[in-house]
């Protein structure tokens, strides 16, 4: 178990308050005796889960010098905790471990991290969901809010080689490919957090490559009403947080799903010279409606005699950084050009129209213009899919459980 981020879970119903957690009442006291914290209800948390335990340190640093182009204000908290390591970035006294931060803002934008720290952990597992779980309640707790949108920013890699292998590695407490968020224990995480303040993450910004795929929005539909992210790998930048957060300020009462999309249209503008893919999805209505009609085509792949025309629909199809990361999107129209399976091209087409009628927005820059369409789905040859078929690897996802995909992937993969 993780260090405990603020204090121990509060926990109020109906007047009663359950005490539980590590950090003494004293700490308590203390962060909030050392602290100022606000009287008011903000409109906005922007919170940034900054794991900088790795090779990316350097760009966490400019990440927060861009937030400090813009800072927090009465109306919206911008609150990071960033994990630093040695090796990597010299810069702001070399420090290493774990500091909250509330970003405020650097009039001279100079490199130098000038926003308020709040409190340093020394060091702390970022691959650790309970330290997730922790930082979106105490963010809350401390500085109360209307609405949050949560940025996830670290390494990503889709689907491999867990059920999800996720985000978040932490070299200094682990160097294998599990020592990191897998997607279960993020959903488990965000449902921990959900369960003390009563609030899912209105949106969930995945600043993190390859995450952008059907099986993860499923499995965290439950606990985010919008999620953002992209199909394909994410350059080392990242996003360029100054565009959004300028565009908070400016109007706090901005809804989640116009902010989602704002997400969207900066990284897009930001990176015109690059090859780029960046999306935002509602998680609600038409996502069930969207998952209905996957259901239905999932089942018609498993069932199709046409195997051939899922190779050339494959061969066809958009894919990003692996071969097995397609376009949904794409491939469904593929089958529908492709196959002699009437079954399944009248499941493809109804999947594509589906995915046209979600609340789905999606830029894409350069050479994947008019090439995805902003949602991505696994399917492995053999070679492939040796690397995903454990029985506690892609079997496992709730996508597989509740649908035919997994099914067809082993007919078709085997």
């Amino acid at each position: 178990m993780s260090k405990r981020l603020l204090f121990s879970l509060l926990i109020l119903t109906v007047g009663v308050v359950l005490l539980s957690g590590c950090f003494s009442d004293s700490i308590v006291d203390k962060v909030k005796n050392d602290v100022a914290l606000p009287n008011d209800v903000a409109d906005w948390n922007f919170i940034v889960y900054l794991d900088a335990d790795n090779n990316l340190e350097s760009y966490a640093i400019a990440d927060m010098n861009e937030m400090e182009v813009i800072g927090s204000d009465s109306n919206i908290n911008i609150l990071v905790l960033i994990d630093r390591i040695s090796g990597y970035d010299s810069s702001n006294g070399n420090w290493t471990g774990a500091r909250l931060y509330r970003v405020t803002k650097d009039p001279n934008n100079s490199s130098t991290i000038v926003s308020q720290l709040i409190t340093n952990y020394g060091e702390l597992d970022m691959s650790d969901p309970q330290t997730l779980t922790d930082f979106i309640i105490d963010c809350q707790t401390l500085y109360p809010s209307n609405k949050t949108a949560l940025t996830m920013w670290n390494h990503g890699d889709g689907i491999y080689p867990r059920n999800d292998k996720g985000i978040c590695w932490d070299d200094t407490t682990g160097g294998s490919a599990w020592d990191c968020l897998t997607g279960d224990e993020v959903a488990s995480a965000l449902a921990d957090a959900r369960a003390v303040t009563g609030k899912k993450i209105d949106v969930l910004n995945m600043d993190a490559c390859l995450m952008q795929f059907l099986e993860i929005a499923y499995e965290w539909r439950s606990e985010v009403d919008y999620l953002v992210g992209s199909q394909e790998t994410v350059p080392g930048n990242g996003n360029y947080y100054t565009g959004p957060l300028d565009i908070l300020q400016d109007n706090p009462s901005i809804s989640a799903w116009n902010f989602a999309k704002a997400l969207v249209d900066e990284y897009a503008d930001y990176y015109t010279n690059t090859s780029t893919t960046y999306s935002a999805m509602s998680l609600g209505t038409s996502f069930n409606t969207l998952m209905t009609s996957f259901s239905n085509f999932a089942t018609a792949m498993y069932n199709t005699s046409d195997l051939n025309a899922v190779d050339r629909a494959r061969r066809y199809t958009t894919s990003f950084t692996y071969n097995e990361y397609l376009d949904l999107y794409m491939f469904a129209g593929n089958i529908a050009s492709r196959s002699s399976d009437s079954n399944a091209v009248n499941k493809a087409n109804a999947l594509r129209t589906a995915i046209s009628n979600a609340n789905i927005y999606h830029r894409e820059t350069r050479s994947y213009i008019n090439n995805a369409y902003g949602l991505s789905i696994f399917l492995p040859n053999s070679s492939e899919w040796s690397y995903y078929s454990g029985q506690d690897q892609y079997v496992t996802f709730p996508l597989s459980v509740d649908t035919d995909w997994d099914d067809f992937v082993i007919r078709y993969a085997d």
